[in-house]
């Protein structure tokens, strides 16, 4: 929305709308499927045995052409749809799962009811099942889980496609694109290109210095001084704690806080200012207390903390032991979905459908993380936590920390609920308090020293079990090779190790995908956390072969896949309108343009804290969060805070039953699980919030105060405004407009006129959109 629409909202006569619309393909892929594999594939789909009813529901052909009761989807109309009665189970002659206790979530069913309802669009990159195979000939068939190809880059036939390639890249976008009757794109302008690498790489606004950088053609050397830029790391740190499902909280009942969770945000915006090796980075997050750190302290206190990935899986209930195989559960998705691309909470209940996973590997990984212990944060009744692990490696501070965990652990089992001003309650609190006297303390994971292999729980079921699976790897890769494991140890350091092999193809073609799609708003495989037979394929597998190539031989380096990418002509290039490319890939899945996105919520928020003077680029450290033997939260009763402040949005506390206003609203990561790439969303809460919240008053107040200051001129402020908030001078008639329109709030002080204008620019697409 241009400033002209913006003030016009203000004197009442236009309306505001934020956005553009969602992808119905990532709504199908992400949403849709997952619901119709796990509660109607075992009995409705081409995987095992023939489909009962006669019918199949994993195509689009199988629904429209139903089964025994006619048709399953009437698309466009839910009511006249079998699958959408059955699934609301208002009729119990064809109520389906036929279990009550496997029947779909509200959300579910009014997530197909709406599928349905909107056309019930199947996308082509979500294929169908594919015909019974093996599970070698599942893996042989599906690109993800080959070796990497050798792969040449194409050469051009074109001289007008040759002369726009500047890197390999372009040469393999281009080798596409010059099939077709369409002419290269040009290069954005120098001021959108600053605008687009600042937020790219630091989530930020470019300075007056960065944009004459750009006015000089100087895009190499902007390139590196975002690489070396503190805020480097809290812009693409942020990428990954999304990925890792990151929050401040637990996840129970009560959601109880957890203090300690910080130190792994700050590892992370570490791991990419330093550029860590992204092999490393992987095993210090799997196995970093296992990896031999010598008497480098610094080095073994980063490493532990690093397992914070595997310790911050959501908590389910107010169980100590019975919470766990849930636990362990979302460790196995959030690992395979982060660094293998894979889907794997299907193999829990039997082998999946689709990829080539069977139960056996399932449990063969469960057994790695049974070996180990949790942490916990307290629960409603035992609201303490234990089982944290010290930042040091000194042998006398571990022993009795694991002294006085072993002691709270066995006298909360003992007496349950318990009073923390009181008896048990109370010596526990002060044993606890000497803990955080000894040591630095991470929620971490620890050994127990007992590695163990585990049996197959039938039909997912912990108490019913199957035969005992060796701890290994995904067969479809490994072949069935399983790690020698020394006696006593969970093995976690030879499964980080086998997952970040540069032997292991899948590992390294999932970063490569992911970062694309960072850069891009979309992956070269559409669906970075499947890149497994349900998920889309890649638009240029050669590409991100090529890529994965390189970026293997350059040590892992994301920093370096990041150079290649930006310094590329499709990355540099505009936007252009559909008309302008080919007339079938208004999608652009062949990359002939750059396409606009919306900021990201902490994009938006650091911004507005900009513009408005406000923003503390300081890390703030921990959450004040209640101290030590303080807390006193309940299932009805939850922790939810929120801690607003003004430093980063990075640094806003992350809650998982409720996330921070402004964030939720705006799109951020659901912190419940791994987010591949986030969706962005137009709805009308989102423009009335910008109207209406105090906070973004705030911020509009202040940036008019910037704006008065910088003259005594209308057309001296107007000037200033526009090059705080859009980085660039008004035209003349974005000039004249808003000087009419300040003359048209006749009655108001300066300062409320200047208010308006403020906030109608905070407002404005131009604002809020990058090209």
């Amino acid at each position: 929305m241009d400033i002209q629409r913006s003030i016009a909202l203000f004197l009442g006569s236009a309306s505001f709308v934020l956005g553009e619309a969602s992808d119905r393909d990532q709504f199908f892929i992400e949403t849709i499927a997952p619901i119709l594999q796990t509660a109607c594939y075992d009995c409705h789909s081409h995987v095992g045995e023939e489909a009962k009813g006669g019918l199949v529901v994993d195509s689009l052909a199988g629904l429209l052409k139903g089964g025994d009761s006619g048709t399953a989807i009437v698309p466009g109309d839910p009511k006249a749809s079998g699958l959408i009665k059955a699934v609301s189970r208002k009729d119990k002659e064809t109520q389906m799962p036929p279990k009550d206790s496997s029947a779909l979530s509200k959300e579910e069913v009014a997530h197909l009811t709406k599928w349905v309802a909107d056309g019930a669009h199947w996308p082509e990159s979500a294929r169908t099942a594919p015909e019974p195979l093996s599970e070698a000939e599942k893996g042989a068939s599906h690109w993800a889980y080959q070796p990497l190809a050798k792969v040449e880059v194409p050469k051009l036939k074109s001289p007008v496609w040759e002369q726009w390639a500047r890197t390999d890249i372009d040469r393999f976008i281009a080798s596409k694109l010059e099939e077709y009757s369409v002419d290269p794109g040009q290069k954005a302008k120098p001021h959108e290109l600053v605008r687009r690498l600042s937020y790219g790489l630091t989530g930020l606004p470019p300075t007056e210095a960065e944009l004459e950088l750009g006015q000089q053609n100087q895009e190499a050397a902007l390139i590196e001084q975002y690489l070396a830029s503190p805020e480097y790391g809290r812009k693409w740190g942020r990428h990954w704690l999304d990925v890792a499902r990151y929050s401040d909280t637990a996840g129970d009942n009560a959601d109880f806080p957890i203090p300690q969770m910080s130190l792994y945000r700050d590892y992370v915006i570490r791991a990419f200012n330093e550029d860590l090796p992204f092999d490393e980075f992987i095993k210090e997050q799997l196995a970093g207390d296992l990896m031999d750190s010598g008497e480098d302290e610094d080095l073994y206190r980063r490493r532990v903390i690093a397992t914070s990935f595997i310790a911050n899986s959501v908590r389910f209930c107010d169980d100590l032991k019975n919470d766990i195989p849930l636990v362990i559960g979302d460790t196995i998705d959030a690992m395979g979905q982060a660094f293998l691309g894979m889907q794997m909470s299907c193999a829990k209940c039997h082998n999946h459908k689709f990829d080539p996973i069977p139960a056996s590997d399932y449990y063969g990984f469960y057994g790695y993380f049974d070996s180990i212990r949790y942490p916990y944060a307290g629960r409603e009744g035992r609201q303490v936590p234990f089982n944290l692990v010290p930042t040091t490696s000194d042998p006398a501070i571990n022993e009795r920390v694991d002294e006085i965990n072993k002691s709270v652990y066995e006298r909360i089992l003992e007496a349950g609920r318990i009073s923390l001003t009181k008896g048990v309650g109370k010596e526990i609190v002060e044993d606890l308090k000497e803990q955080e006297s000894l040591a630095e303390l991470a929620f971490g994971v620890r050994e127990t020293g007992k590695g163990h292999d585990v049996p197959i729980h039938l039909k997912g079921n912990p108490k019913r079990r199957g035969p005992v699976v060796p701890r290994g790897f995904l067969t479809v890769i490994s072949g069935g090779k399983t790690p020698q494991i020394p006696e006593g140890e969970s093995g976690r350091l030879q499964l980080a190790e086998w997952i970040a092999s540069d032997e292991n193809p899948l590992t390294a073609r999932v970063i490569v995908n992911r970062v694309w799609g960072w850069h891009f708003g979309s992956a070269l495989a559409a669906t970075p956390n499947n890149v497994g037979m349900s998920g889309a394929l890649p638009t240029h597998p050669e590409l991100l072969d090529y890529l994965t190539g390189v970026f293997i031989e350059s040590g892992w380096s994301i920093k370096a896949l990041n150079r290649m990418i930006l310094q590329s002509a499709t990355y540099q290039q505009a936007w252009r309108p559909d008309d302008e490319g080919p007339v079938t890939d208004t999608a652009n899945t062949l990359w002939w343009r750059f396409d606009r996105r919306r900021l990201t919520a902490e994009e938006l928020r650091d911004s507005a804290l900009t513009v408005a003077g406000q923003l503390d680029l300081k890390n703030p450290g921990r959450h004040p969060f209640p101290k030590l033997g303080e807390a006193n939260f309940t299932q009805h009763k939850p922790f939810e805070d929120s801690f607003e402040h003004n430093f980063r949005s990075i640094f806003l506390m992350t809650s998982r039953i409720r996330q921070q206003e402004f964030l939720s609203l705006f799109d951020a990561a659901d912190p419940t699980q791994s987010t591949g790439m986030r969706r962005t969303s137009t709805v009308p809460v989102q423009a009335l919030y910008l109207l209406n919240n105090p906070r973004m008053h705030s911020f509009a107040d202040d940036f008019a105060k910037r704006i008065m200051a910088a003259g005594e001129k209308d057309s001296e402020r107007v000037a200033a405004a526009y090059r705080l908030a859009y980085l660039r001078d008004p035209n003349e008639d974005e000039r004249n407009f808003l000087i009419k329109s300040l003359q048209e709030l006749e009655g108001e002080s300066e300062a409320a006129k200047w208010q308006t204008v403020a906030q109608a620019l905070l407002l404005s697409n131009e604002f809020a959109y990058l090209e």
